[in-house]
């Protein structure tokens, strides 16, 4: 049996930078490459909507769909994390 994984580790992790908790389980770590990789992509396109807004006096409705989008899609990994911790800790893998 390897070693039990922390859900609330892999879950404070993902809540860090998407896709290390996925890492730290080890079993879907191109998953968690990936997901790290997708969030530093989407800091990107929200700095450059950000700065673009700065001197704008418009209404900022696309960053707020961005920020809605950046808060589901985190909760939705760190729940896939926790459940994956604990699958992995009950089968042992």
């Amino acid at each position: 049996m390897t070693d039990e994984k922390n859900p609330k580790i892999a879950a404070l992790l993902n809540l860090i930078f998407w896709g290390l908790g996925h890492i730290y389980i080890g079993k879907k770590v191109g998953l968690g490459v990936g997901l790290l990789f997708a969030e530093f992509v989407f800091y990107a396109a929200y700095l450059l909507l950000y700065f673009d807004q700065l001197f704008s006096l418009s209404f900022p409705l696309h960053r707020i769909v961005l920020e809605v989008f950046w808060i589901i899609m985190t909760l939705l990994i760190i729940y896939d994390s926790y459940r994956e911790a604990i699958e992995v800790n009950r089968l042992g893998i």
